[in-house]
């Protein structure tokens, strides 16, 4: 109806205005066809959006009707019922940009509207008919191409143990200790990159949407980039962790660009790559790839390329070599596998230049966990660590100069391609810096590598122990397996689980999961401030003292914590009642945690009781009954284990043990989400949710210690649980990895609620647990 006032309006418009002001014939259509057009790419967006613009649309039209302005573009009437796809729109320069936004605004993704890095380079993504992407790509100066579908190269394989890191020692890499005082800036552009086995990252850019809030210590939706990521810079100080390459030599950027079923649209990683070169990186490091050979893809890789960046991508499992990898810009990599051979299902292309181990890897997961990874997206992590390690020697060296050190060092495979090796590049550095000329052919500069490919088929071979069905990761605390961490790992995103964003694979309705820590306090670390109840009537209380002000109440969640964690327990020792209170937890707190949790029913867990409509000065809605609703445990299973690699194939079967694995993610959540929500900075000032971005409780670079000791407390929980043993308050002690140089953070109400819990361990520990507590103040 909106649409039909608006035309009658457009058509006295052109009556009036045109005897007016004495508008050819010519003009006029034109003017009316690119309404039409204006008009189409609104239908594809939300009604309220197009509402909104309404009067924004007809000041337009004045101002084309006064100026006799004409637009450079001829236009098509879309067919209303034809279907619009995404296409990615690049413009050789800005003039021509600022022409398709003012004409193509409203048919912008809404993702493209985000993405700055695109538009700084005169880049978009427009929602268009076939028709109208015909007429468009017939204009000069104008790249345009489906927004194709880029994906991971590489997968996490069945669960294992004990298997050896066989792959740095085929590269001659297990014993490089060189430090350099430069580092070399690389990108990461994947399936984002957890905060687990001592891997840094400098700076994040998460492109994948509905994600941008995700705790970075289980930001990976897939393992893929996390893995890779290990592979090149994990540091990790646990005896079962991964050593990569390079921890010494690099400055990590991760680039979120995959989703939870690693894909992505090509919009998303041309994206990444504009914002890594932007950053000044050196490297970029691209295990992913598409069959399609984009033009859009190949002039984001030139440009980087004529940055300095030296890219290197994945070449491909299928034996076709996929985009990025086969531009001459890029460095292929293919993938060997233990004996030494090229992998069976690695390209097969000439384009392939160099190759590295790629079957049966040990890499990184999430809470410091191992896992075993196989792809050509495995191998190239290999290539960009050791070109990191020769690079950081001298950072005024080309990339030309890495890229043919790296071939002319390499071991000569079967297929013409070479195996790197980091040892014999280190040793032969300084000869083949001193004869080597830009430009020219350097073939011969040094003397061949005369080491043979090693053997390493009879290291510890993996043990599976989960079905090819099964791929996921272990983490090596937990003892956890299969599916059950597929569960664990869902079960930590279901707590954020909030009505209000958006999720493909929200499979629970609306205010499906226990997000707002104001509602469920006892979920998510909320140790001292405005809880929101319902009375028995089903109604929020209207919780204010005598002077009209909010109160605030304490909450112990080390209590909440180990209450959370012993319904897990139980579950997992097939308990069917609901546990005891623990010690130092309020009533109020126990009830809340065993009635959502349904525990004398195992039904399921009740969601969130959030209700809508006015609100008061607090943000809250007064005198609004609500009546509770569970979401059944298959429900729970089914939208846990889709967090997890997208999967929507396993059949997740309804026991003790799973229920058991999803509430230990609770009892996980909550303790780690309280080093968010009840820390204070060093003067005592409790770290909230503000609107400056980089002083946010969220923000894991805000006191960055903040998630080490997350981890750690996680950790504890795990290796308590994975042992069957009940959870004690020094499991809450992270003296361990607290770091206070700097001006270290604190817990609000810490030493009470310890003390609470146990005053014998709280007088022997009392000089370190003050040291971390920050006082509640009332």
């Amino acid at each position: 109806m909106f649409y039909v006032h608006l035309q009658c309006l457009l058509h006295r418009l052109q009556v009036g205005l045109a005897e007016y002001f004495f508008m050819s014939r010519r003009n006029l259509r034109d003017l009316m066809i690119s309404l039409v057009s204006i008009r189409d790419c609104k239908r594809k967006k939300e009604k309220v959006r197009m509402k909104k613009k309404a009067l924004l649309t007809i000041g337009i039209i004045f101002s084309m009707v006064i100026t006799s302005f004409n637009m450079n573009f001829e236009n098509v009437d879309a067919d209303e019922t034809e279907a619009s796809e995404q296409y990615i729109v690049s413009t050789k320069n800005g003039e021509l940009f600022k022409d398709i936004q003012t004409k193509y605004g409203d048919c912008i993704s809404d993702e493209a509207e985000k993405a700055e890095s695109l538009e700084e380079h005169n880049t978009t993504v427009l929602e268009l008919s076939e028709k109208e992407a015909q007429q468009l790509e017939k204009k000069q100066g104008i790249t345009i191409e489906p927004d194709c579908e880029m994906e991971g190269l590489g997968e996490t394989e069945d669960n294992i143990t004990d298997v050896s890191e066989w792959n740095m020692q085929m590269i001659n890499a297990d014993e490089n200790s060189e430090k350099s005082k430069d580092k070399i800036k690389v990108a990461i552009i994947d399936s984002g990159v957890d905060y687990t086995n001592g891997i840094k990252v400098a700076e994040r850019y998460n492109l994948v949407p509905g994600e941008e809030d995700i705790n970075i210590i289980y930001e990976d939706r897939t393992g893929h980039g996390t893995a890779v990521a290990a592979i090149i810079a994990a540091n990790s100080k646990d005896k079962d962790g991964i050593s990569g390459i390079a921890p010494d030599n690099v400055e990590l950027y991760s680039v979120k660009a995959l989703d939870c079923e690693n894909k992505a649209p090509l919009s998303r990683i041309v994206d990444g790559i504009y914002w890594a070169v932007d950053k000044g990186v050196n490297i970029i490091n691209l295990s992913l790839g598409t069959k399609t050979n984009a033009d859009i893809l190949e002039q984001a890789i030139k440009y980087a390329d004529s940055k300095g960046v030296l890219i290197i991508a994945a070449a491909g499992n299928d034996k076709q070599i996929q985009y990025p990898a086969a531009y001459d810009e890029v460095i292929a990599v293919g993938s060997v596998s233990k004996d030494g051979n090229i992998s069976k299902n690695s390209a097969d292309d000439e384009r392939v230049e160099l190759a590295a181990p790629g079957e049966a890897v040990k890499s990184a997961c999430f809470l410091d966990g191992t896992l075993q990874v196989s792809g050509t997206s495995v191998a190239a992590p290999h290539v960009t660590g050791v070109a990191a390690v020769l690079w950081a020697k001298d950072k005024s060296k080309s990339k030309e100069f890495i890229r043919d050190l790296l071939k002319e060092t390499s071991k000569e495979l079967e297929d013409g391609s070479g195996l790197i090796d980091l040892q014999y590049a280190q040793n032969k550095y300084d000869e083949f810096s001193k004869n080597y000329q830009e430009g020219i052919d350097n073939s011969d500069i040094i003397e061949k590598n005369p080491e043979k490919v090693e053997n390493f088929s009879e290291t510890d071979n993996a043990e599976a122990l989960w079905g090819d069905a099964v791929h996921t990761s272990v983490s090596s605390s937990s003892g956890l397996t299969g599916v059950e961490l597929k569960l664990l790992y869902g079960a930590l995103i279901y707590s954020d689980h909030d009505e209000d964003k958006s999720n493909t694979t929200d499979t629970l309705g609306d205010d499906a999961g226990i997000s707002r820590m104001t509602y469920n306090w006892t979920f998510h670390g909320y140790g001292y401030g405005q809880h929101n109840f319902f009375g028995s009537d089903g109604k929020l209380v209207d919780d204010k003292d005598t002077n009209g002000n909010k109160i605030k109440h304490r909450s112990n969640y080390i209590s909440n914590t180990m209450q959370i964690y012993n319904l897990s327990l139980n579950y997992k020792k097939g308990v069917y009642t609901k546990p005891d209170k623990v010690a130092g937890i309020n009533d109020t707190d126990y009830e809340s945690i065993m009635s959502r949790l349904n525990a004398d029913s195992k039904k399921g867990i009740v969601k969130t009781m959030r209700p809508s409509g006015a609100e008061d000065e607090y943000g809250n809605i007064i005198g609004k009954t609500i009546t509770p609703k569970t979401v059944s445990w298959d429900k729970i299973f089914h939208y846990c284990v889709r967090q997890y690699q997208g999967n929507t194939s396993i059949i997740i079967s309804n026991n003790n043990k799973n229920r058991s694995v999803v509430i230990l993610g609770l009892a996980l959540h909550n303790a780690m989400d309280t080093f968010s929500h009840s820390s204070c900075t060093w003067d005592g000032k409790l770290i909230t949710h503000v609107s400056d971005k980089s002083k946010n409780a969220d923000n894991p670079d805000y006191y960055s210690n903040r998630v080490d000791c997350a981890v750690a407390v996680a950790k504890n929980i795990l290796g308590k649980y994975s042992k069957g043993y009940e959870m004690t308050v020094s499991d809450f002690n992270f003296s361990s990895a607290y770091k206070p140089y700097g001006g270290g953070f604190s817990l609000l109400g810490y030493a009470e609620y310890v003390c609470n819990i146990s005053p014998s361990y709280f007088k022997s520990n009392m000089t370190s647990i003050d040291q971390l507590s920050t006082t509640i103040n009332e």
